[in-house]
């Protein structure tokens, strides 16, 4: 992903490492590495995170910090410049799904596999609410894949391992609508900019949602789909997603 001013782009790869580099040059800026001990620079920095760094985003605006999300039961705020840790966001020991920024870049939501989605504030590490996800609202837990902020943080999107794609309420965590099926088996979700649609995406088809009524507006069928539009999330399931305004 680009960083809010397009000067840098930030991946992670499957070496487990997440990379910084400068677009006007190419430069290979920063190296951050899954690994114990002190951080050194050399010809890049390298900075200690958990291992198998699934991926990283900048925050919003001046793109100061770094969100990193491993296959363990943290997720890492990184200084963007130093490597230096600044939070670790942690559930009660089962592995993450993602992690998300809001749009102001004031709270984070993430998902793991306990069926929880958590909110916490990145400027003090705390956690704001955490909610308890039941399969058709019983006790049986189902397992959120990913979640995100609408724009006006009102409401989450989430993302259910059964490939469910419902809005909750931000600050209650009660459903407010649930969209219909995709069909297939939906790899990634976002909200557009203004948060009145929804985007879903299969490896073979997307679908645009109305985010009211829940109802699908229009379908378009593609060959090995791996790149979805609206978001620019911490998703742990393989699938990058560009910015809308990058349509």
């Amino acid at each position: 992903m680009f960083s809010p001013d397009g000067q840098k782009a930030l991946i992670a790869l499957d070496d487990s490492t997440a990379r910084t580099f400068e677009v006007e040059s190419g430069l290979n800026e920063h190296i951050f590495r899954p690994q114990r001990g002190e951080a050194s620079r050399r010809m890049h920095l390298t900075s200690v995170l958990p291992p198998s760094l699934s991926c990283a985003v900048f925050s919003p605006g001046d793109a100061r910090w770094l969100l990193t999300t491993a296959s363990g039961p943290s997720v890492q705020l990184l200084d963007a410049e130093t490597g230096t840790c600044l939070r670790t966001f942690q559930n009660s020991g089962y592995a993450m799904n993602s992690a998300v920024f809001s749009p102001d870049g004031s709270r984070v939501v993430t998902t793991s596999w306990e069926g929880t989605v958590r909110i916490y504030y990145p400027a003090t590490g705390v956690c704001e609410r955490t909610f308890m996800l039941g399969c058709g609202r019983d006790q049986l837990v189902d397992i959120p894949r990913h979640a995100e902020f609408s724009a006006d943080q009102a409401r989450l999107l989430v993302l259910l391992d059964r490939s469910h794609v419902e809005i909750l309420d931000a600050e209650t965590g009660d459903f407010m609508v649930g969209l219909e099926d995709h069909g297939e088996f939906v790899v990634n979700c976002s909200f557009s900019s203004d948060g009145r649609k929804v985007l879903t995406s299969s490896l073979t088809t997307v679908r645009i949602y109305d985010a009211e009524s829940g109802k699908c507006q229009w379908a378009h069928e593609c060959e090995d789909l791996s790149t979805t539009v609206f978001s620019s999330s911490c998703f742990c399931h393989g699938v990058h997603s560009a910015r809308d305004e990058d349509n």
